[in-house]
């Protein structure tokens, strides 16, 4: 049986690129726990969770018209970390065709006992930055739910090491600071909590690179971490929840 609390609120979403976009007050949201703020060209403002939310009118390097090209879908809104990180939710049913994004200002939405601490940044707020193991190597990653694939930081002499040499095979991707790239996917062991995930990771470019440096994050991990597990975001309690993919939540 699933949690109905009072101030809970239900968004349907679509997959589109292995982006995920939540309908919202009747716009169309990425979310994206990469984005600071929300951000959007066209609306003024929209409700969620019963808040009136102003996003950004301009945010250097976005530009949503060419993030909804490359993503293959329109996009109204980036929903960012200043709405993502100040309640709690979590996606249900995100393999089947109804997905959707449940939220709630109430930490009772939070049903998965195990979890992680999360970070706070002096300038962000609460930013997804969990501890992980990368082939046996404890590192910080960020939780980035508006990327396509995630990263690893080739430049670590560790990692590089351990999977380097590793087979590997192209892939293009889009940052909105960057524009599309290339990189090289791997496939790497990854350890969240007490369980082993299987990820394709690619070679984190020179440019988001830098910015993890800064954070101390050397791994970038997106959607696919969804898709394999549950995973229930307490940003406002410092903690994501993680368990089974198949968990019932009660």
């Amino acid at each position: 049986m699933t949690t109905v609390l009072a101030d809970t609120r239900r968004y349907p979403v679509q997959l589109h690129d292995n982006h995920l976009i939540a309908e919202i007050d009747g716009h169309f949201a990425l979310l994206d726990t990469g984005a600071p703020r929300s951000v959007s060209h066209t609306v003024e403002k929209f409700d969620f969770l019963g808040e009136t939310v102003q996003p950004s009118r301009h945010f250097t390097g976005i530009d949503l018209e060419t993030i909804s090209q490359l993503v293959g879908c329109s996009i109204d809104i980036l929903l960012g970390l200043d709405c993502l990180a100040s309640c709690y939710w979590r996606l249900e049913d995100l393999e089947s065709e109804n997905p959707q994004l449940v939220a709630s200002s109430s930490p009772d939405l939070i049903t998965i006992p195990g979890s992680l601490s999360t970070q706070t940044h002096p300038l962000l707020g609460p930013v997804p930055i969990i501890q992980v193991e990368i082939e046996g190597i404890s590192c910080q990653a960020f939780l980035d739910t508006g990327v396509k694939l995630g990263y690893v930081d080739m430049s670590d002499e560790n990692i590089f090491e351990q999977i380097g040499q590793r087979p590997s095979r192209p892939a293009s991707d889009f940052w909105p600071f960057i524009g599309q790239f290339e990189t090289r996917l791997r496939d790497v062991e990854v350890a969240v909590a007490e369980y082993q995930l299987n990820l394709p990771l690619g070679e984190l470019p020179a440019e988001p690179g830098l910015l993890c440096s800064l954070l101390g994050v050397k791994v970038i991990l997106g959607v696919d971490v969804l898709r394999q597990l549950a995973v229930e975001f307490a940003l406002p309690d410092g903690r994501i929840h993680f368990g089974p993919v198949a968990l019932e939540v009660e």
